[in-house]
């Protein structure tokens, strides 16, 4: 009875997250998303088609990322890499957005198994990261996730994704992007990069196990990037996902979306503006469901996939028809190996533990995933 009553005042920090926005919302009313209103869909439509047609392949692999040693202070012995790609998304971004940021984190006292031999162990797996909604940098993710995976023998790639940090354009407020069409673009621009980032790790780091993990909004991106993908084994992983967006235009966090400026810009009330909001979100969740994406997601059949995920007890901000358990039955038809846990607390305050609930489901991705190939 205690934890569980425990488990239910941690979930009321969601509300407190979003008291919080409120009022900063307040002091600066731009701070909202789609404050420009629905924007160009046109090339959101175009990637879709794309996609659909010929899977990943149907943009550029990233072959390159030049990396340099970061100066930033980083606890023993953890060592930082900054490094920097152009996206293969480079016909549909502008500016900045054309420039990937990633940043490799590992442990200095162990080695990728193609570098020489030198006494120290291997590096147990790489896990490609995706932040949640409003993660702009990668300083979370890499004291959360990154510093205790290195100590425990494993690297992360941590991603700055289109629209976030540098990648972000002139018109936008934070990280709230400032149309409809900038917002649908950032979404696939973000899975299809995983994808290819996923790719590279495996052609530039041969022998070692490649994952893939995120928080929130993250997980779901990291989960539609292992989708896409049409070869090699993956060791997936990701925490409080949601299977939509929709959640962003009728759930709690509709409160950041600018619902006066889409109804301005479409000439509609409201409650118009919304519905069509909705449906388009509608699209994104039903395209991770179609025939096409399975098809390609099944042409794979002799790699292994695994996922580990993790969701919180008492949810306010992913609804239950949105959460973990639908997403995994969305990729159930295509895995060697599920798992879904639940964590006591809400959303917000799985994301502030992610180093205790996530880290341990990221490194059962990798030990599952080497079980299934020794087996």
């Amino acid at each position: 009875m205690r934890q569980k009553l425990r488990s239910v005042l941690l979930s009321f920090q969601d509300y407190g997250f979003v008291a919080n926005a409120l009022l900063q919302q307040r002091r600066n009313p731009k701070l909202k998303f789609f404050h420009e209103g629905f924007g160009d869909l046109a090339p959101f439509h175009q990637i879709r088609a794309a996609l659909a047609q010929d899977g990943q392949s149907a943009f550029a692999d990233i072959t390159k990322i030049d990396f340099e040693r970061s100066n930033r202070k980083m606890p023993e012995p953890v060592e930082l890499y900054k490094g920097t790609y152009h996206t293969p998304m480079e016909a549909y971004y502008t500016d900045a957005n054309r420039t990937g940021h990633v940043v490799l984190v590992k442990g200095r006292n162990f080695r990728f198994a193609h570098e020489q031999d030198d006494g120290r162990p291997v590096i147990k797996g790489l896990v490609v990261t995706l932040p949640a909604t409003g993660d702009e940098g990668i300083s979370f993710r890499s004291r959360v996730l990154s510093e205790p995976l290195a100590r425990q023998g494993y690297a992360s790639l941590n991603c700055i994704v289109p629209l976030y940090g540098p990648r972000k354009p002139s018109t936008q407020t934070k990280y709230h992007a400032a149309t409809v069409g900038d917002f649908m673009g950032q979404v696939v621009g973000c899975y299809v990069e995983a994808a290819k980032l996923i790719r590279y790790c495996r052609n530039s780091y041969p022998e070692t196990p490649v994952g893939i993990s995120g928080l929130s909004w993250g997980a779901a991106m990291s989960a539609v990037a292992g989708c896409i993908l049409d070869d090699g084994d993956l060791a997936m992983s990701g925490g409080v996902a949601a299977t939509s967006p929709i959640g962003l235009a009728t759930g709690l966090m509709s409160h950041e979306v600018d619902f006066d400026a889409l109804a301005r810009d479409a000439g509609v009330s409201k409650a118009d503006a919304r519905d069509q909001l909705v449906g388009i979100f509608q699209e994104t969740s039903d395209f991770t469901r179609e025939p096409t994406i399975l098809s390609i997601l099944a042409a794979g059949t002799s790699r292994k996939l695994v996922a580990a995920y993790v969701a919180a007890e008492h949810d306010h901000i992913v609804p239950p028809s949105e959460g973990g358990e639908a997403l995994l039955q969305v990729m159930q038809p295509m895995l060697s190996y599920e798992k879904l846990s639940y964590v006591e607390g809400g959303h917000v305050s799985m994301m502030m533990n992610s180093g205790r609930h996530l880290v341990p489901a990221i490194v059962e991705s990798f030990e599952q995933l080497a079980k299934l190939k020794r087996e």
